[in-house]
């Protein structure tokens, strides 16, 4: 009984045991079949045993239809041969394959997939056939690609900028850098991405930067200025600027440099220049308070040498139609330095067009008057209608833009200050001059006239005056006209002016009266003195042709006395009944 009621109940576990395989072997087949991975199972010959329902819609064929078909029939031939034959044949021999291929799908396009073919002997047939799994890793590759593109467009964008650029991790070493780091810094690339920013620039140690790393946010910029050290030792000074970046999932710091070396330079020549405007303008503010010709120009050279640091130069001042050299530099003077026609020279040409000249080579000029034989670069630059700056420079190409406006703006200054000087000069002149003759005024002899007693007194020296007055003058206006008149008059002044010292006073003293004040003389003016203006009149009369009967002069000459009360009144009324005198004995009438 009981061995009975064992059997049975063994065969009930039996039952159950083959009814539970059954359901999960339906289970495992339903699994495989609707599993999001393409499955498929080939026969020795290639012929489709078994193809999921994921591979089917892939394929675009019902699975039922092509079981039994030989894949050769259902996928390209090409991919056949060239790919799916020479792997399956690995799998007949026995070895798993495993592989990444693409294929264009019917239904879905082309999509790649990771395949792992594994050899199985039927048990029932006991033929070797292969089991496939594919994978679509489509959205994978893409994104792959993606990336690579991404990498690619990067580096193509970082080593086509002309700044130095690096990545740095937070160890303060760099992991990445482009190829213009390489090319300004000198160092390989192997070379840098074996270094950090302390190793080129001194101003930063590593553990400060690691400090910093730390500390910098997500949004973060930091910029600041320093100097980079190349391999061969030359300072580049840098703009950089630092902030956080994502590189290859880790978070890192993005450094870009730019070389701002031309800026500096630009820096330094914009501040040079400036001071130099500064100093010019003050220069300026002298050359306003100089009251004579002479001094302006010597001046003008002070400032040209020493603020604009122009050492050869030389300033041409225009007299009637010649240019005359009045300030020139030690450093420029040449041999014989002559006075030019204003026809000649770039100086001439420079006046004649009133414009700057400028020139890198002065051997190249034709117009060129020898300076020195070693001068090459030169500036030109017209002073107005006064004259001309020449400045010269032994190196070829020395001037620079700058230093051509600096100069053009001293001559700006120096053309207004020669007109205001001359304008000085002429009113001054139309204050104590004649404006007829030219010769002092009697304005001035009175106010002049008490200095010169008061030095001859002190010296002890004589005071010597001569008087003298023109014959018939009124005979003149009357018969030839006053125009006669005032030629005469003026013919006479310069007659007079020619025949003293320069150190003499010749005044209209009135009308047609002239007076001569002759300081430190031995005494009362000699006749030596009388007969040369007598002498120079006679000339003059042989050839004048203004009137039709000769020019005479009466004169009258006194002195005054060192060490006597006399006046200087006194002595003029003496010197003036002397030329009534002298008319008199010539029996002429006014």
């Amino acid at each position: 009984m009981t061995e009975q009621k064992e059997r049975k109940t063994l065969e009930h576990e039996i039952e159950f045991s083959a009814e539970t395989l059954l359901k999960r072997l339906k289970s495992l087949e339903e699994a495989i079949d609707s599993s999001g991975d393409l499955i498929i199972s080939l026969g020795s010959d290639y012929t489709l045993l078994f193809i999921n329902r994921t591979l089917s819609k892939y394929l675009s064929v019902d699975k039922n239809q092509i079981t039994g078909r030989s894949l050769r029939e259902v996928v390209d031939k090409k991919i056949f041969n060239e790919v799916i034959k020479p792997k399956f044949n690995e799998v007949l021999k026995g070895n798993t394959v495993k592989m990444e291929m693409s294929y264009d799908f019917p239904a879905v396009g082309r999509r790649y997939l990771s395949v792992l073919f594994s050899p199985y002997k039927d048990p029932k047939t006991n033929e070797n056939i292969a089991v496939g799994v594919m994978r679509d890793i489509t959205d994978r590759v893409r994104m792959e690609n993606k990336v690579k593109d991404s990498e690619k467009k990067y580096r193509a964008l970082i080593n086509g900028m002309n700044d130095t650029i690096w990545i740095i991790d937070f160890d303060a070493n760099f992991i990445d850098v482009n190829e213009t780091a390489v090319k300004t810094l000198g160092y390989t690339k192997k070379e840098l991405l074996s270094m950090g920013p302390a190793d080129i620039d001194s101003s930063l140690k590593k553990e400060k930067i690691k400090e910093l790393a730390r500390r910098m946010k997500t949004d973060e910029v930091q910029v600041f200025e320093t100097s980079h050290k190349t391999k061969d030792g030359r300072v580049i000074p840098v703009d950089v600027s630092s902030s956080l970046v994502s590189y290859k999932g880790e978070t890192a710091i993005l450094s870009i440099a730019r070389d701002i070396t031309r800026l500096k330079k630009a820096e330094e020549a914009l501040l040079e220049e400036r001071n130099k405007l500064r100093e010019l303008h003050r220069a300026v503010d002298q050359l306003q308070r100089c009251e004579k010709e002479d001094k302006l120009w010597d001046k003008a050279l002070e400032v040209t040498t020493n603020i604009l640091k122009l050492d050869l130069c030389i300033f041409y001042v225009l007299e009637e139609d010649k240019l005359v050299p009045r300030a020139v530099s030690r450093a420029a003077l040449p041999e014989g330095l002559i006075t030019l026609d204003i026809d000649e020279g770039i100086a001439g040409k420079t006046i004649r067009e009133r414009k700057t000249i400028q020139g890198d080579d002065l051997r190249k000029w034709r117009e060129a008057k020898s300076v020195r034989e070693d001068v090459r670069s030169f500036m030109s630059i017209p002073i107005g209608k006064v004259g001309v700056i020449q400045v010269f420079s032994i190196k070829k190409g020395d001037f620079s833009r700058q230093d051509v406006s600096l100069a053009e703006i001293l001559a700006g200054h120096l053309r207004e200050e020669v007109a205001r000087i001359r304008l000085e000069d002429e009113l001054r002149a139309q204050a104590i001059r004649d404006s007829l003759t030219g010769l002092f005024n009697r304005r001035y002899f009175d106010q002049s006239i008490k200095k010169e007693v008061k030095r001859a007194k002190r010296y002890k020296h004589p005071l010597g005056v001569l008087m003298i007055d023109i014959n018939r003058f009124k005979k003149i206006n009357d018969r030839f006209s006053h125009m006669t008149g005032d030629k005469v008059l003026a013919e006479t002044a310069r007659l007079l002016k020619k025949t003293v010292r320069d150190i003499d006073m010749v005044v209209r003293y009135g009308g047609d009266e002239f007076l001569i004040v002759f300081p430190e003389t031995n005494g009362e003016p000699s006749e030596v003195i009388i007969d040369r203006i007598r002498k120079n009149l006679d000339e003059w009369n042989k050839k004048q042709d203004i009137m039709d009967f000769p020019l005479t002069l009466a004169m009258g000459a006194s002195y005054l006395k060192p060490g006597t009360d006399e006046t200087i009144e006194t002595v003029i009324k003496k010197a003036d009944q002397k030329m009534y005198e002298d008319k008199k004995r010539q029996k002429v009438h006014r």
